[in-house]
């Protein structure tokens, strides 16, 4: 009987460690399936992964249980940061190169996605698995249970200042990466602005949008080799931080 609540215990702690990292999971091609399905498959790895984690007696208590999942939240924060990084600047290039106009003059059938950012995420996504990082991403989730075992995460030990540095480097690296469009896109802005001066009558709105449109899809066919190839550099920082 004690053996059964000690198995009860280690796979509810694996549980809550492995919950949020799972559960809103950024990739596309995991993220379209049900929550319910997720919490399966949450569950699932847990009961197999409960014969490979040493079980600690442990008094099964509220602060236990919160501590294992406020570790899960801080894994899954470093993880998500490299997609999240992305949308938010692939959503600033939609909007500043007129691919989301339609939800600024609609509101009532405004998309939160866009084409540029949607873009960005699936090729994160495929590039994420070409590389073979779920297999690091697990390897460092072994580690992590053999340097803090179940029960044994205490919240004042963790840094949050490195913490919080790794996810703003993350949103820097990638505006970085998608700089020369933003500039490019500006540019184009900056012109337009100064023949508005020029000719007040003319509606410039109009006249700039397709030429933005154009001009930052060129730049962004350009300038995605240089995406592709430091997208990885996203995930290196988080992978780093779980496994160290």
């Amino acid at each position: 009987m004690m053996f059964g609540f000690l198995e009860f215990t280690t796979v509810l702690l694996l549980s809550l460690r492995l919950l949020p990292i799972f559960v809103v999971m950024p990739l596309n091609i995991f993220g379209k399936a049900p929550v319910l399905f997720r919490i399966i498959i949450v569950l699932a790895i847990s009961i197999i992964m409960a014969g490979l984690v040493p079980i600690h007696e442990n008094v099964l208590t509220v602060s236990l249980v919160i501590s294992e999942f406020l570790l899960g939240v801080v894994i899954a924060f470093g993880f998500h940061t490299a997609f999240a990084s992305l949308d938010l600047i692939g959503k600033l290039l939609d909007l500043q190169i007129g691919i989301n106009t339609a939800g600024i003059f609609d509101p009532s059938s405004s998309h939160l996605g866009g084409i540029v950012s949607d873009l960005l995420i699936a090729i994160a996504g495929v590039i994420f698995f070409i590389l073979n990082l779920h297999y690091t991403l697990l390897q460092g989730l072994v580690a992590l249970f053999k340097m803090v075992p179940l029960g044994a995460f205490d919240f004042h030990l963790l840094n949050i200042k490195k913490l919080i540095s790794v996810m703003g480097a993350q949103f820097i690296f990638a505006f970085i990466m998608l700089l020369p469009v933003i500039l490019g896109v500006w540019l184009v802005d900056l012109a337009f602005a100064v023949m508005s001066r020029s000719m007040p009558q003319a509606n410039i709105y109009f006249l700039a949008l397709p030429v933005k449109f154009i001009v930052g899809l060129i730049l962004l066919m350009f300038s995605m080799p240089m995406i592709v190839q430091n997208i990885p550099r996203l995930f290196e920082q988080p992978l780093k931080l779980i496994i160290s």
